[in-house]
């Protein structure tokens, strides 16, 4: 029986860490686009607000809206997740900070899945404005990567 060498280990080891080794992740510069079940969604507008616990809650749609803090998104695929309410980079870890992707199934539940690996990044914050972008996978037939902008609602 032969051992494998030490080099090959860790370098096994250092892929399977991905963004934690300190890889940079890969943000394409578009609206955000991927899956949600398997099927194209494109995020066309959504908003941010802050709640009690001083961070913002995140709802992307994938259909255009002229008055996204009232809009509601019920019957629709969906992004929802939860950021700090500062700029900055923030690693998803399963039980600690995730972003689901809400995929609607008519007359039934809507099915969440829910990405654990990924980044989401707050690049600007104003008063008024979130601007951010994210690289996020559940699986091969959910995950999204891209930009976004959001309004702060009250």
């Amino acid at each position: 029986m032969t051992k494998p060498s030490l080099p090959l280990c860790i370098a096994c080891l250092l892929l399977s860490l991905g963004t934690a080794t300190g890889c940079a992740p890969t943000y394409l510069d578009q609206d955000a686009t991927g899956e949600i079940g398997g099927e194209e969604w494109s995020y066309r507008s959504g908003r941010a607000r802050l709640d009690q616990n001083g961070e913002y809650s995140i709802s992307l749609f994938g259909e255009d809206s002229d008055t996204p803090c009232s809009y509601a998104a019920f019957d629709e695929d969906k992004i929802i997740f939860d950021l700090p309410d500062e700029v900055g980079s923030f690693q998803l870890i399963m039980g600690s900070f995730t972003v689901t992707l809400v995929e609607d199934r008519g007359d039934e539940a809507p099915m969440n899945y829910i990405a654990t690996s990924g980044t989401v990044e707050t690049l600007e914050l104003s008063d008024t404005e979130l601007v951010g972008r994210m690289v996020v996978e559940a699986d091969d037939d959910n995950w999204m990567n891209g930009n976004f902008s959001l309004p702060i609602c009250e």
